[in-house]
């Protein structure tokens, strides 16, 4: 098990060209476990997995949506990744698309 591994993070690493290296990182289940959870509607909360800090941003429902992942400084803000989520739900209310997306670095 690599330390990835146990902060809950899979990282892989794709080639796009001979010279180009890009790193896409996914999201594992322990962390996905505390992101599934319900919480205030429009806030950002705060939360902690193993030693990595999470900080994320609410929709009006309390579905996280909004993902800071890594180290927490002392200004309050996460200094490492961030994800957004993307929910697709039709008017009968059944989730039909529900994945996190990497979009880079978060400072």
């Amino acid at each position: 098990m690599t330390t990835a591994d146990n902060i809950g993070i899979d990282v892989f690493t794709c080639c796009l060209a001979m010279q180009l290296n890009i790193t896409i990182m996914k999201l594992g289940p322990g962390i996905l476990k505390i992101l599934d959870k319900t919480y205030p509607p429009s806030a950002m909360c705060t939360a902690r997995f193993k030693n990595i800090d999470l900080a994320f941003k609410t929709d009006v429902e309390g579905r996280p949506v909004l993902l800071f992942i890594g180290k927490l400084d002392a200004t309050g803000n996460v200094t490492g990744e961030r994800f957004v989520r993307t929910l697709k739900t039709p008017a009968d209310g059944v989730m039909i698309k529900d994945h996190w997306e990497h979009k880079g670095k978060a400072t």
